[in-house]
This record gives structure tokens, C-alpha cells and sequence, in this order.
């Protein structure tokens, strides 16, 4: 499997980024520099598209480059997820034995791209998040009226999303993880600061965070955590529940560190002791997979983000309005939440006349 691996550095010439690919197929390791400036952008004839893409990230990271509503900066993480892309082409690049510019961004190249990463088996998401990314990166290039291969705007050059294995755990199923005592301290640490997640809706870069010293006390006498968000920079209001109150008094006011790729593979166990075997029972709609062998485990399908998702889900099935759930989550939009509610046509109707009655 191809590996590559990054570092980067600001010089007076402009942003330099220094990428290794490892791994490739019957040849040694290859190590790729960009280094590009403003003026490089401006040279007749077809950019690399590395190089525009280094430079990309580059005004990103410098500030230079806002977010599209100019609300300010682009996120570390967001950066982060560039900066793969990036590191993907190159892999692609040593793959094929060519170098791309942005006059190749055909959908002969997107058919083949697709093709490379169905090699290394890449899950649809992923390999959607890497096209969204190349289309970002392409759009703004042609802002900077750079040659660009017309192609990307194609329907044809579509980012593909697949939402069967994004589950919601139950009310109930939190609960039961809140009380499991799991036999070892690590597991029952990831436990621990996954259950805070699935109680507060946030992504694991804030409710990792999350600590006593974020407790404050509004008008109605009650306490919530207050917590700027590392994604979007918004400010929100999470209420305080005896639950994550004792969990935080458990670790001294402080959960306990664990890194993303632990706490996925940690939860999964802890899933599994639990029992969780039995298969995850579909889309958001309640269709099952279209191919059955395709069925996973649901302690399989539960990963941090199940977090967040749960507690959309559990909060809507509660009746709490999609406009206070938004308030807690920081979701900008109704229907960017409702990609994270898991609840299929028949709880809508009854969730629907619950709400009714009560207003009946």
C-alpha cells in the first residue's frame, strides 16, 4: 500500500511543501518538493496542478485565503484534509508515471482516479471527500482565470456520498455504555469520552476538550458548558448533565487524552463486548443494503461520529425542535442536520403527531 507522508514550511520565496511516497509498486521511494509563489501562478502556459494545489493550501494556512462567506479562517482541520488530497495526486502521479496540470482535469482523468482509488479500496466517503476537494481546488484556480480543464463542472464529475454505514446509537444503547464497567482502563477510558460525545453532539475535536472548567451558569439557574467550536469558531451553549458531570468528576474535571484512531478502534471493542453484533439495519431511510453481503456488525459501524450523530437523533426523537438541536450541534443550515438524523420515514410521521398533539 502506497504511504506518504508530509511536512511543510514557509520561506521568503513562497510556501514550500515536502511530500515522500514510499510503497510504490517495483520502484524506491520518492520524495517530491513544491515550492511555489504568486508569480509562478502567473507563467504562460499549463500549471501543475501540485503546484497550484500546494500554493492553495498554502494561502489557506497564511491566512490569505478566507473561507467562501469570507467568515473567516479555514479550519486547521480542513487544512489537514487538503493537504491528503494533495498527497493523494502525488501518489496517483508516481502511480501512472506522469505529472498533471490543470489543463488534465478531464473526465478521462476522473474516471481514472476513481479507478486508483477502487485499488486501494477506499471507501465511497473517502474517495468523495478527495473529489470535493480537487473540485474546491479547481474552482478556485479558474478564479484566478488559470487554464482549467472545463470538465470538473460536469455533472458527470460528481462527488459521490454513501450514508449506509453512518449509524445512530438509541437512548437506551447510551445508557448501557454510560454503566458497562469495561475490563481494561484504556477501554474504559475511550468509553468514557465517547458516551460525552454522544451526550454533548459535538465532533471529537471539542468533546475531547471538554472539562469542568467550561461550566457556567445562564438565567434559568441551570449549568452548561460553554465551548467555542475548533471547526467553525462558534460559541455554544451544552447542557450540563448529571451524567457528564460524573464523568468529568471521575478523571478530576478532565477527560482523559486519547487520540482519534484509538478511540475508534477502542469504542469498536467495547461495542462488541457489549454484544453489538447484530447487523446495522440500513440507510437513513430504513432501506437495507443494497447487497446484503455488504452488512456489517453495528459495533463495526460505530465510530467517533457516531457521537454526534446520536445525539441528534436521540434529541429529535425527543421532540426537541431541529432549531434548539442546531443551537447545541452548530450546524448552520436544518438540512445539513438533517444528513445526521437517523430515523426512518415511520418515526418522522410519529415524532410528527407527537408534536401535533401537544400543540393541539
Amino acid at each position: 500500500m502506497l504511504t506518504v507522508t508530509t511536512s511543510e514550511q514557509t520561506t521568503a520565496g513562497g510556501y514550500r511543501l515536502n511530500i515522500m511516497v514510499s510503497n510504490v509498486p517495483h520502484d524506491r521511494p520518492v520524495q517530491l518538493n513544491i515550492t511555489l509563489n504568486d508569480a509562478a501562478c502567473m507563467q504562460p502556459g499549463p500549471l501543475l496542478l501540485t503546484q497550484w494545489v500546494a500554493e492553495f493550501i498554502g494561502s489557506c494556512q497564511s491566512g490569505r485565503r478566507l473561507k467562501c462567506n469570507g467568515s473567516g479562517a479555514i479550519s486547521p482541520s480542513t487544512v489537514k484534509s487538503y493537504k491528503g488530497t494533495l498527497a493523494q495526486i502525488v501518489a496517483y502521479e508516481q502511480c501512472r508515471g506522469r505529472r498533471l496540470t490543470l489543463a488534465d482535469m478531464s473526465m478521462a482523468f476522473y474516471n481514472d482516479w476513481k479507478l486508483f482509488f477502487a485499488a486501494k479500496d477506499y471507501s465511497p466517503n473517502t474517495v468523495g471527500r478527495h473529489v470535493r476537494n480537487l473540485k474546491i481546488f479547481l474552482f478556485a484556480a479558474e478564479e484566478r482565470q488559470l487554464s482549467v480543464c472545463p470538465d470538473f463542472k460536469s455533472r458527470r464529475f460528481a462527488v459521490v456520498r454513501r450514508d449506509a454505514d453512518a449509524v445512530a446509537l438509541t437512548a437506551g444503547q447510551v445508557q448501557q455504555l454510560y454503566e458497562y464497567d469495561a475490563p481494561r482502563r484504556t477501554l474504559q477510558e475511550a468509553k468514557d469520552v465517547f458516551v460525552v460525545g454522544c451526550l454533548t453532539g459535538q465532533r471529537i475535536s471539542d468533546f475531547k476538550r471538554i472539562c469542568r472548567d467550561m461550566e457556567v451558569t445562564l438565567a434559568d439557574g441551570r449549568s452548561y458548558l460553554r465551548l467555542t467550536q475548533q471547526k467553525t469558531r462558534k460559541t455554544v451553549y451544552i447542557p450540563l448533565e448529571p451524567r457528564i458531570r460524573a464523568i468529568l468528576d471521575r478523571y478530576g474535571g478532565r477527560l482523559p487524552a486519547v487520540d482519534d484512531a484509538s478511540l475508534n478502534r477502542r469504542i469498536k471493542a467495547v461495542c462488541r463486548l457489549l454484544g453489538w453484533t447484530h447487523a446495522c439495519s440500513g440507510d437513513a431511510n430504513g432501506r437495507p443494503p443494497a447487497d446484503a453481503r455488504q452488512q456489517r456488525p453495528l459495533c463495526d459501524c460505530v465510530t467517533s461520529h457516531t457521537a454526534r450523530r446520536s445525539y441528534a437523533t436521540i434529541a429529535y426523537r425527543h421532540g426537541v425542535p431541529l432549531s434548539c438541536i442546531m443551537a447545541v450541534t452548530g450546524h448552520s443550515t436544518e438540512q445539513m442536520l438533517r444528513r445526521y438524523l437517523r430515523i426512518d420515514g415511520q418515526e418522522r410521521a410519529m415524532t410528527a403527531a407527537r408534536i401535533m398533539s401537544l400543540t393541539a
